[in-house]
């Protein structure tokens, strides 16, 4: 880097070669500064200059010319950022850049435990995106004009006969004996009165002294 803050450089088949000082030769052969390895590149082809605020390239009497940006130079030329120097089939193009225009650094390497964590949590935000994301289910169409909702129903439960549901938990009357009242069953019968006991009417009272019933 130059007083003035400027770096300077040539990339040439996708590598950038750093001008790191004052003058810098180009060429075919393995002596020059920045060699080349192409036959259509002399020797020794062009000089590269640079100053604090400037880069120059300069052709050295090569045997098929030095061009910048498509055209052929016989003097020095100042090679500005992005310019294209041709050295017979070999191109190379000119890096000028300040402090602030340098790409940062790349980033350290991730651990594996690290890169795990990382792809799990981007598993966690896709899966929240696609429940977000997904389209409701289709509500129920309302009823139409005039027409009230209906209510579901149960089916009736059908009993062997085809007979009334509700039969079932009625009672059926208890048959009485010989035919009688159902409920002749539930009255208690009469008890016959033993020898020298009181008739039911009298209820054990003694006897009226005329012979009447003592309840008249």
């Amino acid at each position: 880097m130059s007083s003035s803050g400027l770096s300077f450089g040539l990339t040439y088949e996708g590598e950038t070669i750093p001008i790191t000082r004052e003058i810098m030769i180009v060429g075919r052969s393995r002596s020059c500064d920045i060699p080349i390895n192409d036959p259509s590149v002399s020797r020794r082809h062009a000089r590269i200059l640079i100053s604090p605020a400037q880069m120059v390239v300069e052709d050295l009497g090569s045997s098929n010319g030095t061009l910048v940006n498509g055209k052929r130079i016989h003097d020095r030329q100042t090679l500005g950022h992005g310019d294209q120097l041709m050295l017979g089939d070999a191109v190379l193009v000119a890096q000028v850049t300040s402090a602030g225009d340098e790409p940062p650094p790349p980033p350290p390497p991730t651990a594996p435990g690290d890169a795990t964590m990382l792809l799990q949590s981007q598993s966690v935000e896709l899966a929240a995106q696609v429940e977000t994301t997904a389209d409701p289910p289709p509500a129920a169409p309302p009823p139409a004009a005039g027409q009230a909702a209906t209510k579901p129903t149960l089916p009736a439960v059908e009993l062997a006969g085809g007979g009334d549901p509700l039969s079932t938990m009625r009672m059926p009357p208890a048959p009485s004996p010989e035919g009688g009242d159902p409920l002749g069953t539930m009255r208690m019968p009469a008890v016959p009165p033993s020898e020298g006991a009181d008739p039911p009417s009298t209820m054990g009272m003694p006897p009226s002294p005329e012979g009447g019933d003592p309840l008249s």
